[in-house]
């Protein structure tokens, strides 16, 4: 994945080169999976999704926008972004910005898609399963929460993306599914990608930190993601109690 951008860089523009990339991460697991014995659609839980769940899910989606929109805002407070890390936010999005809906929905598809899609199936779809048996499912959703963290190569990002990956791993654990995670992980992508121009002003200077609105943020988002935590339940399917 990593070398694919000094590979395909000078190649592929970026919304390619960002799909491609993603399915490069979850190839090698992929590629595991197909030289074992188990249907890969049964080692990974792909399940049709009900319609109770794909609301759920994008709802959890939503909400855990919210709340990590806060934790942002609050480690602002402490700890401002390093230098350069904001211009290339800014820089990938205006690339991606489209200019017609078709433009706009191969921009969804690199941003929020393709990455939600490759990175559940290696860390929620491969990983924590293969970790429960030996830690548990507490110890395996931490253990991939801290492998998603890792691989987005983003220190300033980490607490972000490692809470994003508990988040995730307990969705998987109680949806025995994959898919709803893929739907979770999309939905915050797709509403990033919507918001950042509404959010960000690149012709103006970052706003002074602003710990309240922050900490309302994240309570609130985090108090929504608890609620619908609860709400999700596990479609009963014989052939996956050893999956997680």
């Amino acid at each position: 994945m990593v070398g694919s951008g000094a590979l395909l860089g000078t190649q592929l523009s970026l919304r390619p080169l960002i799909m491609t990339a993603s399915a490069l991460l979850a190839a090698p697991a992929l590629l595991a999976l197909l030289l074992t014995d188990r249907p890969v659609a049964q080692a990974l839980a792909l399940r049709r999704l009900d319609p109770r769940t794909t609301v759920l899910a994008a709802l959890l989606g939503l909400s855990l926008w919210v709340a990590s929109l806060g934790l942002l805002e609050l480690q602002y407070t402490v700890w401002p972004p390093p230098p350069g890390s904001i211009e290339a936010f800014r820089k990938i999005h205006e690339a991606l910005r489209p200019v017609n809906a078709l433009d706009a929905a191969l921009s969804v598809l690199a941003i929020a898609a393709a990455p939600a899609i490759f990175e559940e199936t290696l860390v929620r779809g491969v990983v924590l399963p293969s970790l429960r048996p030996w830690l548990g499912a507490a110890g395996a959703v931490l253990a991939s929460a801290l492998l998603f963290a890792a691989m987005h190569f983003d220190l300033y990002r980490f607490p972000f993306t490692f809470a994003l990956g508990l988040a995730l791993g307990v969705v998987r654990l109680r949806t025995a599914a994959l898919l709803p995670c893929m739907l979770v992980h999309a939905t915050l992508n797709t509403v990033t990608f919507l918001a950042a121009p509404l959010v960000d002003d690149p012709m103006e200077p970052l706003p002074d930190p602003r710990p309240w609105l922050g900490a309302a943020l994240f309570l609130g988002g985090l108090a929504a993601t608890v609620v619908l935590f609860r709400w999700l339940r596990r479609e009963h399917d014989p052939g996956d109690s050893q999956e997680v």
